[in-house]
């Protein structure tokens, strides 16, 4: 695999339309953003984002992924703060105006952000920022409960290598789980292994003696320590 501690906009670009998301317009000067960055409109079915690469032109070190969704709520302060407790991936907040106050629509809704950055300092594969924004994207969707049909745009979700494929079920969420140090649902998992939901999900509550849950819903997955 490539690892690199830079990527071109070409390059970016190239990675996100061969996870199936589609550019939509790049601009590539600070007359269209009021700031010296380099932003790409990305779409992902029907939810629209957008790709700010960090950095000099034409090497870039990293890159913020943001989203707004217009949300019904009450108090969108206690939204955004219950999916931040929630969700590993994604930053959620409540946009707010020049006076601090909540952005609404005519209807009441409340306009919210979700963001989240991608670093190459240090060095970085194509594969890694892949899976960097398949993850985000799984967080904004469950966050926000949009349709989950959105994800199968994506012709790359997840990097299976031949040696994984040959381990068992169990043996492969115990290796993602390992890799990532961090929980995990299990859209996630089934996500990035390309298997199906319900079958990780079967192995997830029939080995006990291997993982356990928290109580987030949905509740997120990680390896049951020794003595547990």
């Amino acid at each position: 695999m490539q690892v690199q501690d830079a990527y071109t906009s070409s390059e970016i670009i190239r990675i996100l339309r061969d996870r199936g998301t589609e550019e939509v317009a790049i601009y590539e000067d600070s007359e269209n953003l009021n700031s010296e960055v380099v932003r790409i409109d990305c779409k992902q079915g029907d939810l629209e984002f957008k790709c700010d690469l960090l950095g000099s032109d034409p090497f870039f070190i990293g890159m913020i992924l943001t989203t707004t969704i217009l949300c019904v709520t009450s108090s969108p302060f206690r939204f955004a703060n219950s999916l931040n407790s929630q969700m590993l991936n994604a930053t959620f907040q409540v946009a707010l105006n020049d006076e601090d106050e909540v952005v609404k629509d005519d209807d009441g809704a409340s306009l919210m952000i979700a963001d989240t950055s991608v670093v190459f300092d240090g060095g970085v594969t194509p594969e890694h920022i892949e899976r960097q924004i398949s993850l985000w994207l799984e967080d904004v969707i469950e966050g926000f409960g949009l349709d989950e049909s959105i994800l199968e745009s994506s012709q790359i979700q997840g990097v299976v290598s031949d040696e994984l494929k040959e381990m068992g079920m169990a043996e492969q969420i115990k290796w993602m789980l390992e890799i990532d140090a961090l929980p995990r649902t299990a859209r996630q998992l089934a996500s990035f292994l390309m298997k199906d939901k319900q079958e990780v999900n079967s192995v997830l509550y029939r080995r006990s003696d291997l993982f356990c849950q928290d109580k987030a819903q949905p509740p997120r997955w990680s390896l049951l320590q020794p003595g547990s």
